[in-house]
């Protein structure tokens, strides 16, 4: 009963031409725990029908089966691939939750460079090297803006912290709170000058990053 129903409700949204595809999705959501049919969006069964033909008739429903339903390390729970985040510099991955529960408490934390380290994983503190430092910061902010949108005060204390982490080396979050940009500054000759963010143009201490 289960799987008819499935079957017409997936060959009502994604169309009849995936027939196959439709039938052994519709028996690997069988299998799927109701907490992750409750969380799987549209989204993430059009995806698992972009599958290759080719891996139809061995490996699909297993996939889909994996792909619907990951276990988080941190919290046990099950969730489709959607639910969860990977880590920038490793292949750690735990469920969205978790993950902003971690960087909710590891930004309380980032007080000088060596603090910096917590941000790259929940489960590992991997160094950030000089040449992947600005990729990663600009990733990490770009996550960070995205799950606390409505945590005004985690965002802020994000780059209240980070600006006091980098101030001291050469590549520096911008002094701008609104600018979310890193940038290397070269002051070889440890001079007091002014410089623009190339992202913001706010006007900013070579040495502090202050106005």
């Amino acid at each position: 009963k289960m799987y008819r129903l499935i079957y017409s409700e997936l060959s009502h949204i994604i169309g009849k031409q995936f027939g196959l595809k439709i039938e052994l999705l519709s028996y690997a959501l069988c299998k799927v725990s109701v907490a992750s049919l409750e969380l799987i969006s549209i989204a993430d069964i059009k995806d698992i029908c972009s599958i290759k033909d080719t891996a139809i008739h061995e490996n699909f429903q297993e996939n889909a089966i994996k792909f619907l339903s990951m276990e988080c390390p941190v919290c046990y729970n099950s969730f489709p691939r959607s639910r969860m985040e990977t880590m920038y510099l490793c292949n750690h991955m735990c469920c969205l939750t978790c993950a902003q529960d971690y960087y909710r408490n590891a930004i309380q934390e980032i007080r000088d460079p060596q603090a910096l380290k917590r941000l790259t994983c929940y489960e590992e503190q991997i160094e950030i090297s000089d040449d992947i430092k600005l990729n990663f910061f600009q990733y990490l902010g770009s996550k960070l803006n995205q799950w606390f949108t409505d945590e005004r005060l985690v965002l802020d204390k994000y780059h209240e912290n980070l600006f006091i982490a980098t101030r001291d080396s050469q590549i520096k979050k911008c002094g701008n709170p609104r600018c979310t940009s890193f940038f290397n500054l070269i002051n070889n000759n440890n001079r007091i000058a002014r410089a623009p963010c190339p992202h913001c143009q706010f006007q900013q201490c070579q040495q502090c990053c202050r106005k």
